[in-house]
């Protein structure tokens, strides 16, 4: 701990020192944990903190908890995101607010990725805009869906399921299904 002699002339009101310790060089009004307290201080004066903090509360504990949980739910996979849908932001958060290219949102229940950066309206639910959004969900084999654009569309190494079959996408941006176009598929089992 700093002497008597170290305070004299200190240029700021209120210096910490240490662990519940602070140096004031002027009368001070301070709300500590919700509470205020008055101090009649000269220049030479050392006090205690009267709640000196050894832990950190439980707001500020909730408070990292959450931005830790927020930074790992955005790197978990599609098929952990799936199935914790409702830790994601809210599409109804998002009106009138940018999104974009992969930013995850929940909506009626279901986990939804944007496909392109837009900024949500009202009218433009995940649901009805297949050109902005797609329903995560990680299956194997989904059952094959007619794409709407190339936004949607199939790429190589994609799996369907297409009448009771399994096949694998052959090209870039498929919008065919196996039966329309079947050079564009492989038929797996």
């Amino acid at each position: 701990m700093k002497t008597k002699a170290q305070y004299e002339n200190q240029p700021q009101p209120i210096e910490y020192i240490g662990q519940g310790t602070w140096y004031i060089n002027e009368n001070i009004t301070e709300i500590i944990d919700g509470e205020k307290h008055y101090w009649e201080c000269d220049q030479t004066t050392v006090y205690e903190d009267p709640s000196p903090k050894t832990e950190p509360t439980d707001r500020e504990m909730t408070e990292q908890l959450v931005s830790l949980m927020k930074s790992q739910i955005e790197d978990l996979p599609d098929e952990q995101a799936q199935d914790l849908p409702a830790l994601f932001p809210t599409w109804e958060s998002k009106i009138g607010k940018p999104v974009t290219v992969g930013e995850r949102l929940y909506y009626n229940l279901k986990l939804f990725k944007v496909v392109q950066a837009h900024t949500c309206k009202t009218d433009w639910t995940p649901e009805t805009t297949p050109a902005l959004f797609v329903q995560v969900y990680v299956e194997e084999w989904p059952e094959w869906k007619q794409p709407t654009g190339m936004q949607d569309a199939y790429n190589v190494g994609d799996k369907v399921s297409y009448d009771g079959n399994h096949y694998v996408s052959l090209i870039n941006g498929n919008v065919w299904s196996p039966s329309d176009y079947p050079a564009g598929w492989e038929f797996v089992a």
